[in-house]
């Protein structure tokens, strides 16, 4: 899973992404850059905005499928999900949200990378609550407005 987060635990609100942080995307951006991602239908729009570069798109929906496109594929459900990527020979999964598909995703999770933002923000979406005694930190880059922080599954 990667996801940015406020220290509050905000990820979003209804216009988008509460923060602009440039470093911060960049590095999102370069991190999903050829990989296999899998969003929620409210957080992948490509008619809001630019979709990331990632070699193929997984949206889960509960609603009727848009047209899909050549590096997008629409499932209904996490099994789905991980089945099709298990068709593709992909070994890693990026979950990229929002907030529902977090909490889908988190029991079977092994790995975060979060972007911890310095602050608190006000949004309606948040990273679900996670239990810190079942994952340890394994790496920290300490910047200047946030720090990248990746996690292991114990």
């Amino acid at each position: 899973m990667i996801a940015a987060m406020s220290e509050n635990g905000v990820i979003g609100d209804d216009e988008g992404i509460p923060w602009y942080i440039p470093e911060d995307t960049k590095q999102y951006k370069k991190r999903i850059e050829g990989e296999v991602v899998v969003y929620g239908s409210g957080t992948f729009s490509p008619e809001k905005r630019k979709i990331p570069p990632s070699r193929h798109q997984i949206i889960l929906t509960r609603s009727n499928r848009t047209t899909e496109r050549e590096s997008s594929t629409y499932v209904s459900d996490v099994e789905e999900a991980i089945h099709l990527a298990e068709e593709m020979g992909v070994e890693e999964l990026f979950i990229l949200g929002g907030g529902e598909i977090y909490t889908e995703f988190l029991p079977i999770a092994d790995r975060m990378i979060l972007s911890e933002i310095h602050g608190e923000y006000e949004g309606t979406v948040y990273f679900p609550e996670w239990d810190a005694a079942d994952w340890i930190e394994i790496e920290r880059d300490n910047r200047e407005e946030f720090d990248i922080v990746h996690y292991e599954r114990q």
